[in-house]
């Protein structure tokens, strides 16, 4: 499955306005999964966008929604491995 604006993504992390969104497919009989990451920022007049450049003091918040992934992508693999 791509990412894009259709199709939701089977899961979503988020830490402060930093977000992580994963996408699962099975590609040759094994799991694999698309990850974008992306941020909520106003702009001038007043609109939320939607930006995927981070500066240093979001870097934290970075990490920690990778992580929130990475172990919901590592309880996927588990689960589909015990099937």
């Amino acid at each position: 499955m791509r990412p894009n604006h259709n199709t939701p993504p089977d899961f979503t992390a988020c830490a402060g306005v930093v977000r992580v969104s994963v996408w699962e497919s099975v590609t040759c009989g094994f799991l694999t999964h698309k990850i974008a990451l992306s941020n909520l920022y106003r702009r001038a007049d007043r609109s939320w966008q939607r930006g995927r450049t981070f500066r240093a003091h979001q870097l934290a918040a970075v990490a920690e929604a990778v992580a929130q992934a990475g172990e919901w992508i590592k309880s996927r693999q588990t689960e589909t491995r015990q099937r």
